[in-house]
């Protein structure tokens, strides 16, 4: 499989005030500032080969974790993945959530938020967005950094998140 596209994000941010006889405006972020990330396929600095993309459901008061090497993940050809550096992670929530999900807080869990039980709570229609460039970016290890675990913080509710993973086997 061979794998190229961009990742990124747009920003196009100016704050503008009134003033007697006109209007100012100002830019204060724009896409100049922003890095996307064109991706080519491969292994190393600036590169990837595998790609895992799906919108998946969670019990109420249950978790959804995603071993990235040997746990059943599939790329959208059906082939098994097995990843060793990620290096682009896209999760949103769906807005019809009625309560946020959790992402990480895990034993063995996929170092990209530092240590282990760290997380970050997503509300209904909310974004993460993480785009690591190095050669070895975030580093996923079999056993002991191998899972990323999103928790339906709902008591009774099934909840709904989109979920895109970029990263290399090697």
């Amino acid at each position: 499989m061979t794998l190229t596209g961009t990742f990124g994000t747009t920003l196009a941010l100016k704050v503008a005030k009134a003033f007697d006889l006109s209007d100012g405006t100002v830019p204060v972020a724009d896409s100049e500032n922003v890095k996307v990330w064109t991706i080519t396929s491969g292994t190393g600095l600036d590169k990837a080969n595998l790609i895992f993309v799906d919108q998946r459901t969670v019990a109420a008061s249950t978790n959804d974790d995603l071993d990235l090497i040997g746990g059943g993940l599939l790329d959208p050809f059906g082939d098994a993945l097995a990843f060793v550096q990620l290096k682009g992670i896209y999760i949103r929530a769906a807005l019809a959530n009625p309560s946020t999900i959790t992402i990480g807080n895990v034993a063995n869990a996929v170092p990209v938020f530092g240590a282990a039980t760290h997380s970050l709570s997503l509300q209904p229609d909310g974004v993460l967005q993480i785009v690591m460039l190095s050669a070895t970016a975030i580093t996923v290890a079999a056993g002991s950094g191998d899972i990323l675990r999103i928790t339906n913080d709902s008591g009774a509710a099934t909840m709904t998140y989109d979920i895109v993973l970029v990263g290399a086997n090697a």
